[in-house]
């Protein structure tokens, strides 16, 4: 987990790392008021994200332990795919370790970007959006703009 250093003393961490100059983070609201008003004066585009909760934040740390109890009894098979883990952007390859990160993506940040860019080092190049929306492969056109990307809808029209 990454925390930043307010002068609140408040809790902030980085809680995505999506794109190139576009990071997501949360915390206790005096620490995000701060770094709101810090990141204004440098010269950043700030938005606010209507999240009631700190995602990917120290602040889920109970929710993460009740979630892994969950998980622990919960029945994981060993993926026929690669399932590429938010928070060390490589396959897990075991039950365990799916389980184990499931429960811990609550309180660490998303390595988005790093994980795009170790399935594009891996040859992959073409990338499909499944769910509403392009967000996602708005952020990777902004990783690496010569990967193929495709909404759901795209793919099935």
């Amino acid at each position: 987990t990454h925390q930043a250093a307010t002068t609140t003393n408040a809790i902030l961490n980085l809680s995505n790392d999506n794109a190139p100059l576009q990071q997501v983070v949360s915390g206790e609201e005096a620490a995000l008021a701060e770094i709101t008003k810090l990141a204004k004066e440098a010269g950043a585009r700030v938005i606010r994200l209507p999240i009631p909760m700190g995602s990917h934040c120290m602040l889920m740390e109970g929710v993460s332990a009740e979630f892994k109890k969950i998980l622990d009894d919960t029945p994981v098979n060993s993926p026929k795919i690669p399932v590429i883990s938010n928070l060390t952007a490589e396959p897990l390859p075991a039950p365990r370790r799916i389980r184990d990160e499931l429960s811990r993506q609550l309180v660490e940040r998303v390595r988005w970007r790093e994980s795009m860019l170790m399935l594009r080092s891996r040859g992959v190049d073409t990338f499909i959006e499944i769910g509403p929306g392009d967000k996602l492969t708005g952020l990777m056109k902004r990783i690496d703009r010569k990967a193929k990307r495709l909404t759901f809808e795209q793919v099935l029209s």
